[in-house]
């Protein structure tokens, strides 16, 4: 196996953590490339902040704060496109400083235009618009939430952020996607 340097797409939720252990345990040098979402009124990023931040300490891997995005909850945006954007601006300019880059965004239960084919489409467009040479791994590729998990150890699960919809004082909502299917993984 060649060890690779990656630039692995990162926000400290379920997919991610796990793309970033398959990484780490097959020997690759791996970057969490992290984009900083604040969003008004909503304790989301700030959640998501503190998870990229605990998970990176744990996983003796660095931290890469690639953007501050200022969002809004009424915006019709992709977040797909923003964070596959600045995750290959990174791995390209201003010179190709990473073997691969990395996505472990596995979209289930959601709209169709969030889901992974839309993902991968996006990540492989915005390849081309930056003109990003490296290779594009999609590590948690064809793995349900429920295999994911088992993938965590234990003394990380808590450290994970998987919330959509979280209440004002940080909890988590209960009733979302990821809150109703990971209620007995964490």
């Amino acid at each position: 196996m060649n060890k690779k340097t990656i630039l692995l797409s990162f926000s400290g939720g379920l997919d991610s953590t796990v793309s970033a252990l398959k990484l780490r345990n097959a020997g690759h040098l791996v970057t969490l490339g992290y984009v900083q979402w604040n969003i008004p009124g909503s304790p989301f990023g700030e959640l998501q902040k503190k998870a990229a931040k605990s998970l990176s300490e744990v996983l003796d891997t660095p931290l890469k704060v690639l953007a501050n995005v200022e969002a809004y909850s009424h915006a019709k945006w992709s977040w797909v496109q923003v964070i596959a954007s600045m995750i290959l601006w990174e791995a390209s300019y201003p010179i190709k400083r990473y073997d691969a880059v990395a996505f472990g965004m596995q979209v289930t239960g959601c709209e169709s235009w969030q889901r992974v084919e839309y993902t991968r489409a996006v990540v492989e467009n915005n390849a081309k618009v930056v003109n990003y040479s490296g290779e594009l791994l999609f590590p948690v590729d064809g793995l349900g939430r429920q295999e994911m998990w088992a993938e965590v150890p234990n003394d990380m699960k808590p450290l994970l952020w998987c919330c959509n919809i979280p209440n004002q004082d940080g909890t988590r909502c209960g009733h979302c996607y990821k809150c109703i299917h990971d209620r007995n993984q964490i």
